[in-house]
């Protein structure tokens, strides 16, 4: 179930808790201005066990970013089946996906040519900011239902997967219950 957002803070939360806690932490900020959706991610801690692709000379529309550390919203319009997923890779690559219905009718979302975004990076903290043209998609007057996830790859190649909330058995950032933003 959705729960309106009185605030534009958020913390991710990784699917398998470990004892003791994690040694990184995943927060950041999302707001609204208009027909523009504005998020920032902070990662911090030891960030020497996340695998952090560098910085790359051109950002780039690619596929598969999930597959290395990568910072991904979903925005659904409320009452809709339809959904999309924008991918942000620290490296500066991107991609957004519109899906008809859950897991269904996956395809790139041509009215997006570029999703600008500012990566920085210091030893124990990277931050990354992206604002995301709502108007474009036709969803910029629409009440939004959000999901927040990440992809944490560390550098022995393991996934961990990171979202607000984890609603099922097994990690699905596309599980309807877990776009438990309103905005």
């Amino acid at each position: 179930m959705m729960r309106p957002m009185h605030a534009s803070e958020f913390k991710l939360h990784p699917f398998h808790a470990t004892p003791g806690g994690s040694a990184i932490a995943i927060q950041g900020s999302l707001s609204r201005d208009g027909g523009r959706l504005r998020l920032a991610y902070r990662l911090t801690g030891a960030l020497w066990g996340v695998s952090i692709a560098p910085p790359a000379t051109s950002s780039e529309r690619r596929h598969e970013l999930w597959k290395e550390t990568c910072f991904e919203c979903f925005v659904q319009p409320a009452g809709s089946t339809a959904y999309w997923e924008l991918n942000l890779s620290p490296a500066g690559h991107w991609n957004l996906y519109r899906f008809d219905a859950y897991r269904r009718g996956m395809r790139e979302e041509s009215a997006i040519a570029q999703t600008p975004f500012a990566v920085q990076r210091e030893a124990d903290r990277m931050d990354l900011v992206t604002a995301f043209d709502l108007d474009a998609l036709g969803i910029g007057a629409a009440v939004l239902a959000i999901g927040l996830t990440a992809v944490i790859r560390a550098p022995d190649g393991r996934l961990d997967y990171w979202a607000l909330v984890h609603p099922d058995t097994k990690p699905d950032f596309h599980h309807p219950k877990s776009f438990v933003l309103a905005l």
